[in-house]
């Protein structure tokens, strides 16, 4: 009897373990899946916070979308930037938006038409008279009222976009991905408006330039915003060589016009030759820079004098950026 017992002590010992392991390996399949779910959920938030359609990625081959998955699911600091931009680019595009729509109210010529928004005082007036009314009535139906011509104070269709970010050793961790997260929603405003945009990234003097430019139209252009968010060249400060780079750029037939955008962090010196025919350039091609200084206590003497706008940030914050985007 005692063996009895025994035997099925252990047989009933052998039954738990095996459903023991089946349930951790339940829970281990479960566990894989949902973290599966959760780095795929992760890209195409990343990949959505960057304005890139999610029905553009079914169209490139398959070997790339996993290769971007990848690339994408396995850094950090994407993650972060894209948690970061996803803020940015609502913030960005609505006050656009805002911008455009209620621009329009300058007042420049008179004429004839059924707008009661803007149709003038004095016809109004005649709504109180009662021979007069049937008059306005009239009017109205003919669209012969007197009214306001409207245009707007704000162009929505501005030029194209340089922006210069400083890519020191300085501005590695927040500063890094703020002044990225504002470029790339310079880059979905002039995608929206359908205005070419350059980013140049800058470091010291002998540090080479990396400059990325979207064409004025251009579709596809995933690789180009991840290129943006991944560079970090770690190096010094140097001013002169973006900006001249920039004013390059901006002699090219599509950047004509153009605004400059310039992000740093830090105090560079340039000389008296260079700023006066940097300024000279500058005149002549028409063009404005809105200088950013990212946590600067006091202001940049050295960039007060090539630019016509500088903002001091010292939050790092979406509404900081907001700001900044409006007077692009």
């Amino acid at each position: 009897m005692a063996i009895d017992v025994q035997s099925q002590y252990f047989h009933n010992c052998k039954d738990l373990s095996s459903v023991t392991t089946e349930n951790i390996r339940t829970r281990q399949v479960r566990r894989s899946g949902q973290d599966a779910l959760q780095d795929v959920k992760e890209t195409s938030e990343l990949i959505e916070a960057w304005g890139t359609e999610p029905e553009q990625l079914t169209q490139l081959p398959a070997e790339q979308r996993l290769e971007l998955a990848q690339k994408l699911a396995g850094k950090d600091k994407l993650k972060k930037l894209a948690r970061m931009l996803g803020r940015f680019r609502l913030m960005a595009i609505h006050s656009q938006k805002s911008t455009i729509n209620h621009g329009l109210d300058e007042v420049y010529d008179m004429e004839t038409g059924s707008d009661l928004e803007k149709v003038l005082p004095s016809e109004l007036v005649n709504l109180c008279h009662p021979v007069l009314k049937k008059q306005f009535q009239r009017k109205l139906t003919e669209g012969q009222l007197l009214q306001y011509n409207l245009r707007g104070r704000e162009n929505a269709g501005k030029g194209p976009i340089v922006c210069c970010v400083d890519s020191s050793g300085s501005m590695e961790g927040d500063r890094e991905l703020w002044a990225k997260a504002v470029a790339l929603a310079l880059l979905e405003i002039a995608q929206m408006q359908k205005r070419a945009f350059a980013v140049i990234f800058f470091g010291a003097e002998d540090d080479p330039l990396e400059i990325i430019e979207v064409h004025k139209g251009e579709q596809n252009i995933l690789d180009k915003v991840i290129q943006i968010a991944e560079y970090f060249l770690n190096g010094g400060t140097d001013f002169e060589t973006p900006l001249n780079a920039a004013i390059e750029l901006i002699e090219k037939t599509e950047f004509r016009k153009a605004d400059i955008v310039f992000v740093t962090d830090g105090y560079c010196g340039v000389s008296d030759e260079w700023l006066e025919d940097f300024l000279g350039r500058k005149a002549e091609k028409d063009v404005r820079v809105h200088s950013v200084l990212v946590e600067m206590v006091q202001s940049n003497e050295t960039v007060d004098s090539f630019s016509d706008q500088v903002s001091t940030v010292m939050d790092l914050t979406v509404d900081s950026a907001v700001e900044i985007i409006q007077g692009v």
